[in-house]
């Protein structure tokens, strides 16, 4: 019976064959031109697994989007990652569906070590939608959502390691600022307010933040918490109630810089030209060097007291030291930034790439560390390193 069973699937798999050998030979005979039909044999291959044979019919004619788009049906995610660094455009016909599986499968943890993480999808994404908005400007507020979650994905994944990991490069400062960020967001998927408010909540605590603390913990109270953290978060419960109603003044929430709002406060703030300077005049204007008697010049000082946003004519850009000042260039339709650092003892650094700033020691630890700006993953070669800002 057994010897039967084989034979009968040894003919059901030679019958198989032979119909694929007709469809390779109806595939050898058809014109390029006759684009559906080969349209049809790509779809059978694909139904038999020929994805090589698919791959070579959606090569002949000019369809990489459809071969993209098998291979990611298929699971071939190699293939479908260099189809995507080939052909940049397809980035997102890829890396969505991508970022989905991974999704699907809870491995956020494993995106982080992988070839993509979420966030460096969503900072391709947005470049994407910015070089195509010079002809399409409706894509516009798609380049800033797509670029507003990969901060969130940024902050979330420092986070993440906080609360996965014995150690952490991000100082608790700043955790305690990318946390109390992404709670004051929009829910996003894959993003666990568990840990979020659990980070708040430790860190408040650890800081002298009691009421931020005591929040968190009442908000943790109506979530899920996993077995590995309950302990903690009972333990944590007791203990501030004895602690004052109130949280330390240098803790208070503050307005953040939109140039990146979750890093440590950094003491930039940003200035406009008046419509009339050109922005490349501007920039000459910045980059001259100010009269001696200017060294010590800041128009920001009473900053406080104004409202609305600080304009600067040509006389008050040409008084700016030029070591203080940090020019954010992006392509058009977007308009060029201009930052003042108000405390030049304070050196702050810039990636070229993606214009984020970071504390300069921080960010060449992050840099010699994993070789590459931490948001955007851009290489920059040493020791012509244009990262950092010097101070004047």
């Amino acid at each position: 019976m057994q010897l039967f069973t084989d034979l009968r699937m040894f003919d059901e798999a030679q019958i198989c064959d032979e119909f694929v050998c007709r469809a390779i030979n109806v595939m050898r005979k058809l014109e390029r031109s006759d684009v559906d039909s080969l349209r049809r044999l790509a779809s059978y291959f694909i139904r038999k697994s020929e994805y090589n044979l698919a791959a070579r019919i959606y090569g002949n004619i000019n369809d990489i989007k459809a071969m993209a788009q098998m291979h990611v049906a298929a699971g071939h995610w190699t293939d479908a990652f260099a189809i995507a660094d080939r052909y940049p455009k397809y980035i997102e016909d890829v890396y969505l569906p991508y970022a989905r599986y991974l999704a699907e499968r809870d491995q956020f943890l494993e995106a982080q070590k992988g070839k993509i993480s979420y966030l460096y999808y969503h900072w391709l994404l947005s470049m994407q939608y910015l070089e195509r908005s010079k002809d399409n400007p409706s894509l516009i507020p798609k380049y800033y959502a797509s670029a507003k979650l990969a901060e969130v994905y940024y902050a979330y994944h420092a986070i993440f390691l906080y609360c996965n990991q014995p150690f952490t490069r991000h100082s608790s400062e700043t955790l305690l600022n990318m946390a109390r960020y992404l709670a004051a967001q929009e829910p996003v998927p894959n993003i666990s307010q568990v840990l979020i408010n659990y980070t708040m909540a430790r860190i408040g605590r650890e800081l002298g933040a009691y009421k931020l603390a005591r929040d968190t913990l009442d908000r943790l109270g109506s979530l899920r918490v996993p077995p590995r953290l309950q302990r903690d978060v009972e333990l944590m419960t007791v203990n501030i109630r004895a602690k004052p109603f109130s949280d330390a003044e240098d803790l208070l929430p503050v307005c953040h810089s939109e140039i990146f709002p979750f890093l440590e406060i950094l003491p930039l703030i940003e200035f406009f030209i008046d419509d009339d300077i050109p922005t490349e005049e501007a920039v000459s204007l910045v980059e001259s060097e100010p009269p001696l008697s200017d060294s010590n010049f800041n128009p920001f000082q009473n900053v406080a007291k104004k409202s609305g946003e600080i304009r600067l004519n040509r006389d008050d850009l040409t008084r700016l030291e030029k070591g203080q000042v940090i020019i954010l260039h992006w392509p058009e339709p977007l308009k060029t930034k201009f930052l003042f650092n108000q405390m030049p003892s304070i050196s702050v650094s810039k990636c070229p790439s993606c214009n984020k700033v970071f504390h300069s020691d921080d960010f060449e630890m992050a840099v010699l560390q994993e070789g590459h700006c931490p948001f955007c993953r851009s290489v920059q070669e040493r020791p012509d390193n244009p990262y950092t800002i010097d101070e004047p």
